[in-house]
């Protein structure tokens, strides 16, 4: 986002000085004031990209799992995608076990276009404060710092 190279490598250098002064802060929020999920709450784009990535991820492993390993949800009702995004793990998990209750739960920002079906259903809210109840969660788990 920077206009020219010196720009950049200036900058570079004192979020640098800031990390070494501050190693409880992550690189992302020095670099930009706010954490990635608060970023990403007012950049449409970068949301979009990220939530994307994410169903790319989980679109692969739930073909296996949901395949291979499909006894791990047998007798369970409800199951809480707990950071869900977009639904791509619950909606893989809700197509083979229609019986089961499955919420996608994530921030308000990410949910809130979101239509559900019979048996998905999509909340919004803070993993930091509460996690709706059911049988099982799931947590889609992203590291950025």
């Amino acid at each position: 986002y920077k206009e020219n190279d010196l720009e950049a490598k200036l900058g570079s250098t004192q979020i640098t000085a800031t990390i070494m002064l501050t190693p409880t802060t992550s690189p992302f929020c020095t670099a930009h004031g706010k954490t990635f999920w608060d970023y990403g709450g007012h950049e449409p784009k970068l949301s979009h990209f990220f939530n994307d990535a994410m169903a790319s991820d989980a679109r692969l492993v739930m073909s296996v799992l949901v395949d291979k390993c499909n006894g791990v949800f047998e007798g369970l009702e409800s199951l809480v995608n707990v950071g869900g995004s977009t639904g791509t793990v619950a909606k893989a998990i809700a197509d083979v076990f229609p019986y089961m209750e499955c919420i996608v739960f994530d921030l308000p920002y990410v949910v809130a276009e979101l239509q559900g079906s019979e048996n998905l259903k999509y909340l919004g809210g803070d993993m930091f404060e509460a996690v709706p109840p059911a049988d099982a969660n799931t947590v889609d788990i992203a590291r950025l710092e």
